[in-house]
């Protein structure tokens, strides 16, 4: 039962009984977002992690390898791979504290909407509470312009009608009675009249808190999102072929000069690094 009174509501010793009983009208808080997280996600780009792969490869070939003329620039042989590092740190960064911002703003909008006050009967008396402290059981006015924060059933009122649009899809205006339809359901909004229902479910029990806990989950991809996901991984392969048939090409081309003119193009790792940090740009790119 819900231990209440259709005139005098609940009693405070029942509030708290039905709150451990039933739970409170709130959703659990979604995982906080930081900027760790975000940088960590940044570097799980494959994009991100070829750079960098590519940045430490040069640095070490860099400062190993000597040159065509046969002598290891270490003043310079750094420079290539750094400037890839600085890059990806600023891009990643920028990214994770633009990131970052928009979810406090959206966590600050989304604890401001639901910041709302209404009253229900308690202990015989008509009082204001917070919509999250509402409980299976309380008495609840409601009225025109109103939300529905719970699900109820009607006790009373006049003419009373809601815009269920939002829920069923049906853009008929709902007459609600006690004796034909009663229910009145979280999420859809009141356009006319008043009167008192009893909160039968609220929080992740309520018709839009399973609603919303549904949405939290990854969302299924749209037919557009498919054809686009489609669309952007040929576009990736194409550039890796693409990339790898430039490098086979230049390390050939370079391995033939060498060969036929050892004095004028002699071997050199560095350019074979240039090469690859060339192919890389490519897939980058595409």
């Amino acid at each position: 039962g819900f231990n209440s009174d259709v005139e005098q509501g609940l009693h405070s010793e029942a509030v708290a009984v039905q709150r451990e009983k039933h739970g409170v009208n709130e959703l659990p808080e979604l995982e906080k977002v930081t900027i760790c997280g975000l940088i960590i996600e940044g570097l799980k780009d494959r994009i991100m992690q070829i750079l960098i792969v590519a940045a430490v490869v040069s640095i070490i070939i860099g400062m190993t390898v000597p040159d065509r003329t046969g002598h290891v620039n270490r003043a310079t042989g750094w420079t290539e791979g750094t400037a890839i590092l600085v890059s990806v740190t600023v891009v990643v960064l920028i990214t994770a504290i633009n990131d970052y911002k928009k979810a406090k703003k959206f966590e600050a909008m989304s604890a401001e909407h639901q910041k709302k006050q209404v009253d229900v009967v308690r202990g015989g008396e008509r009082v204001a509470v917070d919509v999250s402290e509402l409980v299976v059981g309380d008495v609840l006015w409601v009225r025109a312009g109103m939300q529905l924060p719970a699900d109820g059933v009607l006790i009373k009122g006049q003419d009373l009608k809601c815009d269920e649009s939002a829920v069923t899809g049906e853009t008929d205006i709902m007459k609600k009675s006690t004796q034909t339809d009663p229910f009145l359901i979280s999420g859809t909004a009141v356009t006319e009249g008043r009167g008192t229902i009893l909160i039968i479910n609220v929080g992740v029990n309520s018709f839009a808190g399973k609603l919303a806990m549904g949405v939290r989950g990854t969302p299924a991809d749209t037919p557009l999102q498919v054809k686009l996901g489609w669309l952007a991984g040929m576009i990736g392969k194409i550039g890796l072929t693409a990339a790898l048939l430039l490098f086979v090409v230049l390390t050939i081309k370079s391995i033939v000069l060498s060969a036929t003119d050892p004095e004028q193009y002699p071997w050199s790792a560095v350019e074979y690094l240039r090469y690859f940090v060339v192919a890389v740009t490519l897939v980058v790119v595409a």
